[in-house]
């Protein structure tokens, strides 16, 4: 996406109350594809000031993320409606004899793997406990990498 329809992109309305327009400034400048620096320029604030509402002010952060995924949506849309057009192309190179488009795409399935391909479970429950299971796991070698590392200081 050109940086002209990110920059048309706003924050959500309701944010924007909380944000001054310093805040605004430096975060369209962001969202535009400008450097931290340019954007303290254009919202007229010290780089610091635009590093610390990156790194501490939650307001800032929180309009800068809906912002991304608002950019990320549209982009997602876009290239869904390219999909067909897509595969239509791949299609007709593959009918045309194009074997390296055909294993391609064979590769890109998992079909060329060995082995196959592998689903999660269709159970939310299983679901939940799969990711209950994950974080105590992820806590404990966190926990373990903690206490090696005190041992050897």
């Amino acid at each position: 996406m050109n940086s002209d329809k990110r920059a048309q992109i706003d924050t959500d309305p309701t944010s924007e109350e909380k944000l001054s327009s310093s805040q605004i400034k430096a975060l369209s400048a962001l969202l535009a594809g400008e450097t931290v620096i340019r954007a303290a320029e254009i919202s007229q604030v010290d780089r610091s000031t635009v590093h610390r509402w990156l790194r501490e002010d939650w307001e800032f952060q929180a309009a800068r993320n809906r912002a991304l995924r608002a950019i990320q949506d549209a982009t997602n849309d876009s290239l869904l409606a390219l999909a067909q057009d897509a595969l239509d192309a791949v299609g007709a190179a593959i009918r045309d004899g194009d074997n390296q488009t055909a294993i391609n795409v064979l590769k890109g399935l998992g079909f060329l793997s060995g082995s196959p391909i592998q689903y999660g479970s269709t159970d939310p429950e299983v679901l939940r406990e799969e990711s209950e299971l994950l974080i105590r796991e992820n806590n404990s070698a966190r926990k373990q990498r903690s206490m090696y590392a005190s041992l050897s200081v």
